[in-house]
């Protein structure tokens, strides 16, 4: 029995999204049927059978041909690994096929942090620049950017800001740029 590809890899997918549909084709090359014993992924897996696999009958005849449906949903992000068991009964080998996928936060913001060089008070930085990244394969709706403490957003005539600030959406895995200014009022 061939069971083609060897393996899926499912590229980046943001946590608490499931990826679109992969297939996994088994043709029995036998000239008798075969009886396909179990179709599975680890308990616990990011990866799971899909219910539109064509698979699920146990038997499948002489020179026929189905297919299992894999979707990958992590619940955290990094690189997950798993594999797809098929088994079958009559002495044939059991084959597995290797998947792959990386979980992405939904949304995330590099730099994790920003340093400024030294600022006179009551005076304003150089603009530092964070990149929002939008991994959901939705928009993302921004209502505001609001910042803490001696930070602002920079809304300088040079600005590097091409995140909405104030309403508006990021499209769905574009990135966009906020820029942040140091604006001290007392030393320390």
């Amino acid at each position: 029995i061939s069971v083609l590809p060897p393996a899926l890899s499912f590229g980046n997918v943001a946590t608490n999204t499931t990826s679109a549909i992969q297939i996994v084709k088994l043709t029995n090359n036998q000239t008798v049927s075969a009886t396909i014993s179990s179709i599975s992924v680890s308990p616990g897996s990011m990866f799971a059978v899909n219910s539109s696999s064509t698979c699920l009958n146990p038997t499948l005849a002489a020179g026929a041909s189905c297919t299992v449906a894999v979707a990958f949903a992590p619940t955290a992000a990094g690189a997950q690994s798993d594999s797809l068991s098929i088994a079958f009964g009559g002495g044939l080998p059991a084959q597995s096929v290797a998947l792959s996928g990386v979980g992405l936060a939904a949304v995330t913001l590099t730099p994790a942090n920003l340093g400024f060089p030294g600022t006179a008070v009551n005076s304003t930085s150089l603009a530092g620049v964070l990149t929002l990244s939008n991994n959901l394969s939705s928009p993302l709706s921004i209502t505001s950017v609001l910042f803490g403490g001696p930070f602002a957003l920079d809304t300088s005539a040079t600005s590097a800001t091409t995140c909405p600030t104030s309403g508006g959406t990021v499209a769905a895995g574009a990135t966009c740029l906020i820029g942040v200014v140091f604006q001290p009022t007392a030393t320390g």
